[in-house]
């Protein structure tokens, strides 16, 4: 039996000029795309952390996004038994980062990142039918995320991105910048 914690993570949502979010496939679970996640490093931030998965899963960098947004909650799903392990425990504990895809669609290249064998594939969805088409044990998180962010999307449809870097975040925090962001950003 795992351990009974859950795994900090970060998901992306990453979406195009009208609204559609980018979905991926895993060659592990043909079939069944869910947005790009990744596990969160000992003392690394949230923000930071979808920077380098961005890259390691969808070879994206830091100058192809605009940061819009991220969900106001930490959100959590639990993994069935055989999906546990030392690495994931029960499940993960996730914060949903949201930007807009600002680069042509060919900078989208699973095949650079870090984890080019992992993913399959890549298809630009509607979040709301999303829940439809990923894992048993996503769909609640999912159900959430979509019943949560389409007013953030729709209103950045069609936007050029934004060029303010210092839109308030939370509880008087500065937020990540918004418009392309600068390389040195990335770790």
């Amino acid at each position: 039996m795992s351990s009974q914690y859950f795994r900090a993570s970060v998901g992306l949502i990453i979406s195009d000029h009208i609204g559609r979010v980018l979905a991926v496939e895993r060659y592990r679970q043909p079939g069944q795309w869910q947005l790009p996640q990744g596990g969160m490093r000992v003392g690394e931030e949230p923000f930071d952390a979808a920077l380098r998965e961005m890259y390691e899963e969808l070879g994206l960098k830091p100058k192809h996004v605009a940061y819009l947004d991220e969900h106001p909650e930490w959100l959590a799903y639990e993994l069935p038994e055989e999906y546990r392990s030392k690495k994931t425990g029960r499940g993960q504990v996730q914060r949903w980062l949201v930007f807009r895809l600002v680069a042509a669609e060919s900078k989208i290249r699973l095949d650079r990142g870090q984890n080019h064998r992992e993913l399959r594939a890549w298809s630009w969805r509607d979040l709301s039918e999303l829940a439809g088409e990923v894992a048993a044990f996503r769909v609640g998180l999912y159900r959430r995320l979509a019943r949560d962010l389409p007013a953030l999307l729709a209103q950045n449809e069609g936007e050029p991105a934004r060029d303010d870097r210092t839109v308030a975040r939370g509880a008087g925090r500065v937020a990540p910048p918004a418009g392309p962001i600068a390389e040195g950003g990335m770790t």
